[in-house]
């Protein structure tokens, strides 16, 4: 919850007035697809980020609020990309797809 949730939380508290008073500005997150899907092995990671999303539509209310439309908040949710953390969850001993890497596969449009 410290770097998943706090660590993009934290930035926009600190800075989105400095963007307001600049006169224009945007704060982006990006997210991933477990925020929607409900996905087993990764609660903690899958609960800080879903919580980043509920913080984005609040606190782009709060900014529009506050500041009109000086600020705008988006959410980009580019979709799952493998990596090295998450390669013995998805793959097998041969480097092949393991079932959980075939499910990720077929519920990624791109």
């Amino acid at each position: 919850m410290d770097i998943n949730l706090w660590g993009p939380v934290l930035p926009a508290l600190i800075f989105g007035k400095s963007i307001a008073d600049n006169g224009r500005g945007s704060i982006i997150y990006i997210t991933p697809v477990s925020t929607d899907r409900t996905l087993t092995k990764v609660l903690g990671y899958s609960m800080s980020k879903s919580a980043v999303e509920s913080f984005n539509k609040w606190f782009d209310v709060e900014l529009a609020n506050r500041y009109g439309d000086s600020i705008r908040m988006d959410v980009l949710k580019p979709g799952f990309f493998w990596n090295e953390q998450d390669r013995t969850l998805l793959t097998n001993d041969n480097g092949g797809s393991a079932s959980r890497g075939q499910l990720v596969i077929k519920h990624t449009p791109f």
